[in-house]
């Protein structure tokens, strides 16, 4: 996969950031999160009229001048973000490639292309940005957005209406719809401590991670859906449900063949539906398994999940 970057560069708000808000102090409960978070969208570029080199860094600045603490970079000894509107980093790409036919592929270090070049999620963040922004270009007709963002400021509601209120500047909506921000945690949490801001991010040590990206194809899914039927109370379980009960079984396998080792691992999963209509021939399981020397890792063990409630949200 051939991709070229067109244009690298630091996205400043459209407005200085007062004074006042120079420095955002970070709280003892945000010296916790010492991950970078990643984000990837995907879009349909409907009107050939607007090019994304001349339109988004245009409305990142103007959302910017209400998100003013992610245009900065965390400061070395953690303690505090600075302000100084040194802007967000942001890189457009233009890709040779078929959106299909990446989607299709199982390797799932592909991805790594198309977003920004981030410091590893567990890497001490002092003097890295706050988020970096990666838009890439698929012959012009599809856009994905790839976002990085640290974890000591940003949670995934605030990225949610980060994302908003992007997407509103983009249809050229009032930035005023949505919510009312205020950066106020630093007055309201405990300060920060020199103990905390070096506490590691695991106290059990090096840790290991391995993903994997398994794709179900429609007739597969059919017949999975099928057998998940003839040995549920589920009379008509949805896609999701199936997949679910699918990863239950592997994990119920698993647990079995590793029950005398020592280190047994700890598994995540993540389901994605279909992109687009003509993408409906595939869905997408993601796998993240965590290993940890000596240290049992089980959060979800007993767990029990009942697919007709839990799941069929995700569906709908």
């Amino acid at each position: 996969m051939d991709v070229e970057i067109i244009s690298k560069k630091n996205i400043k708000p459209a407005s200085p950031t007062p004074l006042h808000l120079r420095s955002y102090s970070l709280s003892a409960w945000d010296n916790f999160p010492h991950m970078y978070v990643p984000g990837v969208l995907f879009y349909l570029n409907n009107n050939k009229d607007i090019t994304p080199i001349n339109f988004f860094p245009i409305i990142s600045s103007d959302t910017l001048t209400r998100y003013y603490p992610f245009a900065r970079k965390v400061n070395d000894d953690l303690s505090y973000i600075d302000c100084n509107d040194e802007g967000v980093y942001y890189v457009e790409t233009k890709v040779s490639y078929d959106l299909k036919e990446f989607l299709s592929q199982p390797d799932v270090q592909l991805i790594q292309q198309l977003t920004p070049n981030n410091p590893r999620p567990l890497e001490s963040m002092s003097g890295n940005y706050v988020i970096l922004v990666q838009v890439n270009i698929f012959h012009y007709d599809v856009i994905i957005i790839s976002t990085c963002t640290s974890h000591k400021l940003v949670d995934a509601a605030i990225f949610g209406a980060f994302m908003n209120a992007w997407s509103q500047a983009a249809a050229r909506d009032s930035l005023d719809v949505g919510l009312n921000l205020s950066f106020i945690a630093p007055s309201s949490l405990p300060p920060n401590s020199t103990y905390l801001c070096k506490w590691p991010f695991r106290a059990s040590g090096k840790s290991e991670y391995v993903t994997r990206r398994f794709i179900f194809h429609g007739t597969s899914l059919v017949a999975l859906r099928a057998k998940a039927a003839s040995i549920s109370l589920v009379q008509y379980p949805i896609s999701v449900e199936a997949v679910a009960l699918f990863w239950i079984c592997i994990k119920l396998v698993f647990m079995t063949l590793t029950l005398d080792k020592e280190s047994p691992r700890g598994t995540f999963f993540a389901i994605q539906k279909t992109l687009h209509e003509w993408m409906k021939s595939f869905g997408q399981l993601g796998v993240i398994e965590e290993e940890l020397g000596d240290v049992v890792v089980d959060e979800f063990g007993d767990a029990k999940v009942e697919p007709a409630g839990e799941f069929v949200a995700v569906d709908s």
